[in-house]
């Protein structure tokens, strides 16, 4: 379907004020581009041959791809031996803008998600990509049911979601929708 066309200026004065409209929409658009959003992207290991571990991969790189500084905590070097796997996370967590957790095929994300969707800082950054399949284990029931009524940072999704590239879209949706958020709050941290 195509757009409707904007009627032509009526006046000389409207044409101006038009095309000043136009440039400073467009100077406002750049100006959100250039915001960079520190997210975390947390599921199955990445080097594994799967589908979920492809998507995880997929979700990272067109973040990447949008400006965006995407990462797995497995490629960030911790700074101290003598803390716990869930402290470094925890101090990961903490400092990012968003947090993606891909649960599927992966204990270690599922242990994350109980161990983050529940505290009141970082629960808020989460956003849990689930197969619908899980609605009814102990996860759903618990930590991720609490994330979804209190912040609505969970994405349901099926088998065919997952390879068509829906889950990837949800991702891609919630980090523009809270780049555009940050702009427009006046901040880039």
């Amino acid at each position: 379907m195509d757009r409707p066309q904007l009627p032509p200026p009526l006046t000389p004065e409207a044409e101006k004020e038009r095309a000043r409209f136009k440039a400073a929409s467009e100077t406002y658009l750049r100006s959100v581009q250039r915001i960079a959003l520190s997210i975390l992207v947390w599921g199955p290991d990445p080097n594994r041959d799967s589908v979920v571990a492809r998507k995880r991969r997929e979700i990272r790189d067109t973040l990447l791809g949008l400006g965006h500084n995407a990462m797995f905590s497995e490629d960030i070097s911790p700074k101290s031996k003598h803390l716990s796997l869930k402290s470094l996370e925890f101090a990961q967590a903490q400092a990012a803008h968003l947090i993606i957790i891909l649960l599927e095929d992966s204990p270690g994300a599922v242990a994350e998600a109980h161990d983050f969707c529940n505290h009141p800082e970082i629960a808020p950054k989460v956003c849990v990509l689930i197969p619908r399949r899980y609605r009814r284990g102990y996860s759903a029931q618990g930590a991720i049911k609490d994330l979804e009524n209190a912040h609505g940072g969970v994405y349901w999704y099926s088998d065919k979601d997952l390879t068509v590239c829906k889950v990837c879209a949800r991702v891609v949706n919630r980090a523009e929708a809270l780049r555009y958020l940050r702009y427009r709050g006046g901040t880039s941290s």
